[in-house]
């Protein structure tokens, strides 16, 4: 019976069987590592206005492995949360506000936004100048930023005067999007990626909060750590067969 097993262990080691099945446990270990930092980063921003889920979506490849795609950004719209701030301003349906950045234009749901020094409209995190549907930047003036009034469309009117409009739109569909922090993305081409929507909606003194799903989140949390450790188990248990089949091969 010691004889069959060795045999057996000697043609896993020798085959390409175990290197394989080393290689398919090690990559799904590696995708449930990147879904539960997902999971992590998404719990630790669930109060984050703006903020985008990150899902990681996996599929299997003609052999059957386990395979990670690019993390995907969960664009189901937050809960809007009234503020009474006249400068803080929700997306009510799709679209993102678009904001410049140092590397270059970003986009955002995060319509918390606030005046600098200067009289810039700016966001609240990052103080990123707000652009207009122009694509140039929005000057207020300061001692009347209370008296402002954003319409249903974006226009933007103080002392009773149209002043400019928010830049609302969508990201060409082609354009793959790389999160900055979560809440700001970027995007290639940037402002070329950028196309304004003809009709906008927004909502003056809301912005919007994270779209994370806390139940969604938890429930989540331990399927992963279970796939991940019987992983991890099938990975001690393919070690210790490759160092024994060495140890008998070199003994012989």
């Amino acid at each position: 019976m010691n004889k069959l097993r060795q045999a057996l262990i000697a043609i896993l080691v020798g085959s390409c069987l175990l290197p394989a099945a080393n290689k398919s446990t090690t990559d799904a270990l590696d995708t449930y590592e990147k879904q539960y930092g997902a999971l992590m980063s998404n719990v630790v921003n669930v109060n984050t206005p703006g903020y985008r889920a990150v899902k990681i979506v996996t599929r299997l490849d003609k052999d059957g492995k386990l395979v990670t795609e690019e993390s995907a950004y969960f664009f189901k719209n937050g809960q809007m949360i009234f503020s009474g701030d006249p400068l803080h301003v929700a997306v009510d349906g799709p679209g993102f506000f678009s904001v410049r950045a140092p590397q270059g234009d970003m986009f955002t749901r995060d319509g918390r936004f606030t005046v600098n020094n200067e009289g810039t409209l700016v966001t609240l995190a990052g103080r990123y100048p707000v652009l207009s549907a122009g694509g140039s930047t929005i000057q207020l003036s300061m001692n009347d930023a209370l008296d402002l009034q954003i319409s249903e469309t974006g226009l933007i009117i103080q002392n009773g005067e149209m002043v400019d409009r928010l830049a609302v739109g969508e990201l060409d569909s082609s354009a793959t999007l790389r999160t900055v922090n979560g809440a700001f993305f970027e995007a290639p081409g940037g402002a070329a990626a950028f196309i304004n929507l003809e009709s906008p909606r927004v909502r003056q003194y809301y912005f919007e909060g994270s779209n994370v799903d806390m139940s969604e989140e938890l429930v989540a949390m331990p399927d992963i750590s279970k796939k991940y450790d019987a992983n991890a188990k099938v990975l001690q248990i393919m070690k210790k067969i490759t160092t024994t089949g060495r140890e008998m091969g070199s003994a012989q």
